[in-house]
């Protein structure tokens, strides 16, 4: 096998190698981010007593959307 071809091979492992930390890494933020946001969510209504809101949220992702978005949108725009 020539230099050139040992190389190739060596940057493509690396490609890949670097590619799954990064996804890894990627998912691990974008998980703990929506995690975040559910549970500020969650908070907000029951701290309005928004009970029937937080059930339906939680059997409902368009609702659950409908209220984030509603929500956190007032929440950071009161800061």
């Amino acid at each position: 096998m020539k230099e050139w071809d040992r190389q190739r091979i060596h940057d493509r492992e690396l490609t890949e190698k670097v590619t799954a930390e990064v996804t890894e890494k990627v998912i691990t933020e974008v998980t703990e981010m929506v995690t975040d946001s559910i549970n500020r969510l969650n908070a907000i209504l029951i701290e309005d007593g928004r009970f029937d809101d937080l059930k339906k949220a939680t059997e409902d992702l368009k609702y659950q959307r409908k209220l984030m978005e509603e929500l956190l949108h007032q929440e950071q725009s009161s800061k």
